[in-house]
């Protein structure tokens, strides 16, 4: 694209104006449109977004478009995390966790009992505590254990 310096001096009321704008509108006619450029966010770069070059008056159809697009998904997106769908899957995936949770806990307790440790369940979580007799022993009394049968 070609730059122009135009400078029209003369008194006022002389058509000046009309003048500079026939000229301006006869170069454009013969000009090539320009290109729209449109800047696009970067996610893995925010603070270098990306530049799409298209081609006259398409920048403004993907603005439009891009907003429609984010007013669906405004109402779309929520919708599907109340759907009947989604807390199905959601129940399914829970009850699948829950039972391999159990299955490893039973795992671990079974392995903790040959070691004569029992693994109990707390309102923290989980705790190992020694066991004799297959009875857990207080904490008192396993303080006045030998340092060679707590080592055990």
């Amino acid at each position: 694209m070609r730059a122009y310096n135009l400078f029209v001096l003369g008194p006022s009321g002389m058509g000046k104006r009309s003048m500079v704008r026939q000229f301006l509108e006869k170069k454009a006619a013969d000009e090539q449109e320009p290109a729209d450029w449109c800047y696009l966010n970067n996610f893995a770069q925010p603070h270098k977004p990306q530049a799409l070059r298209l081609p006259s008056g398409k920048g403004a159809e993907l603005r439009h478009r891009m907003e429609q697009l984010v007013d669906y998904l405004r109402s779309a997106i929520p919708a599907l995390f109340e759907g009947d769908e989604y807390h199905a899957k959601a129940a399914a995936i829970q009850e699948e966790f829950s039972k391999r949770q159990d299955e490893v806990f039973k795992e671990l307790g079974e392995d903790a009992e040959k070691q004569e440790i029992v693994l109990l369940r707390t309102p923290d979580g989980f705790a190992f505590a020694p066991t004799r007799n297959h009875g857990v022993i207080p904490p008192d009394e396993y303080e006045k254990l030998p340092d060679e049968e707590k080592n055990v």
